[in-house]
């Protein structure tokens, strides 16, 4: 994919790492495509080569409740993704100028939410960052599709858990204790982010842990589990 196939529209969304941006994709077959472009603020070589793997593994991805993706282009490093006029689930929830969706649409995004895990479990892939800000809608709010793959990573055929080296920031309100505790996240792990996900969709938005400073976080999820093992 090159740049000059992108026509690069107003802002749609920011973040500390990139910018994304609403466009139009003039593909090879002559069509006309409206997409979304993440534009990368940081094009360190190491960066880069994140880029690629993480679009290698994309491009492999195919599911109706995955955000999808159709390329990436180098120079300037973007990712281009389709567009989901819909915007972030998260903002949707909280937004109390539209009517409030109903209990039967919450349930159902849950259930689309399982769907896009189940998948990405059948191909041995760890989410890590499943979230209502990492849910978009579509432009019905009938559909939800998951995106944001920037910490999923891959496990192999004999893997159960992916052991996180680096000292990286983790969602902590979003883990379970043995993230938490030994940085290990599996399959278990993404069900645990589902709950707390389901938590925030159900309460509208609402922030989980609010209030909390991380220590009280792991603190709380280890007593947690303390309890259950007991």
């Amino acid at each position: 994919m090159f740049f000059f196939q992108i026509k690069l529209m107003e802002v749609i969304g920011e973040g500390t790492f990139s910018i994304v941006k609403r466009a139009i994709w003039h593909n090879p077959n002559g069509n006309k495509t409206d997409v979304a472009v993440k534009i990368l603020r940081d094009v360190s070589e190491s960066i880069m080569e994140d880029l690629q793997v993480e679009a290698s593994h994309l491009l492999k991805l195919q599911h109706y409740n995955l955000v999808r993706l159709y390329g990436i282009v180098q120079q300037p490093a973007m990712m281009v993704f389709e567009l989901c006029d819909g915007g972030e689930l998260l903002s949707r929830l909280r937004d109390k100028k539209k009517p409030v969706p109903l209990v039967t649409t919450l349930l159902d995004y849950c259930v689309q939410l399982v769907k896009a895990l189940t998948f990405l479990e059948s191909k041995h892939y760890v989410h890590r960052d499943v979230a209502a800000r990492n849910i978009l809608l579509s432009k019905d709010e009938k559909v939800v599709k998951l995106c944001d793959f920037g910490l999923m990573r891959s496990l192999k055929e004999n893997e159960r858990t992916y052991v996180m080296h680096a000292r990286n920031r983790v969602p902590f309100s979003w883990c379970p204790p043995e993230a938490l505790r030994y940085r290990q996240f599996s399959h278990a792990s993404d069900v645990w982010a589902f709950g707390v996900t389901a938590w925030e969709i159900f309460s509208y938005g609402e922030d989980p842990w609010i209030g909390c400073r991380a220590i009280d976080v792991y603190l709380m999820v280890l007593a947690i589990q303390e309890f259950y093992l007991h």
